[in-house]
């Protein structure tokens, strides 16, 4: 059985640091580091950089580094190098990314089907199991979206939710609630009146694993 940790809401972007610290620190009695080590030490480490992605014109600064975004690959390689007895592996779905992709914003589109096609999925390391394994952590990309119900006139990029299977129940953990909190599933690819009512998610396809 996994121990089920939280933490308080995030500051800024710090959904997939926060989601992180929470799936590493989940598997013994010892408490989640604290919130001011997850958002300056671990989303430092985990962030977009400049150099992981397509240059921009005139030398600007990415939209995913712009806006503090996490990169999966980063998550990965710190799970495996800073987090001694856990492991981690990007796993991605091809036909859920296709599936979120329709609900982007009409000009978002071709720029987050390469980034997923073009830098993710090459870097992945197998395909996301329709069941979930037990006992397993699954740090989520999703895109995220204003009020009950995901429409492209809504989409706000991505935010990272944490999504367990323990024992034989799968319940998911969105650390941008104002007190987080893990809930049971209701079908957690497509997650809608969250935050009372004030944001919907879809499960972008891509995943990191955490054993």
């Amino acid at each position: 059985m996994l121990n089920l940790k939280t933490l308080p809401s995030q500051n800024g972007n710090s959904c997939a640091a926060h989601c992180t610290e929470i799936a590493v620190s989940g598997f013994d009695l010892r408490a989640p580091r604290p919130q001011s080590f997850v958002e300056d030490t671990l989303w430092r480490a985990i962030k977009w950089q400049n150099g992981d992605l397509p240059p921009m014109p005139n030398g600007a600064d990415h939209p995913l580094v712009a806006a503090n975004n996490s990169s999966p690959i980063r998550v990965r390689n710190y799970v495996n190098t800073q987090c001694p007895g856990r492991t981690g592996r990007i796993l991605y779905d091809a036909t859920q990314k296709d599936m979120c992709l329709q609900f982007a914003q009409p000009g978002n589109r071709v720029n987050y089907n390469a980034l997923f096609t073009n830098l993710i999925q090459p870097a992945s390391n197998g395909g996301m199991p329709r069941n979930l394994l037990t006992d397993t952590y699954y740090n989520c990309a999703f895109m995220m979206f204003r009020g009950p119900s995901p429409g492209s006139a809504h989409e706000m990029g991505f935010h990272n939710i944490l999504v367990a299977k323990d024992g034989t129940t799968v319940k998911y953990y969105n650390p941008n609630e104002d007190q987080p909190v893990w809930r049971a599933d209701i079908g957690w690819r497509t997650l809608r009146h969250q935050n009372a009512g004030r944001h919907s998610y879809v499960w972008s396809g891509i995943a990191i694993e955490i054993t």
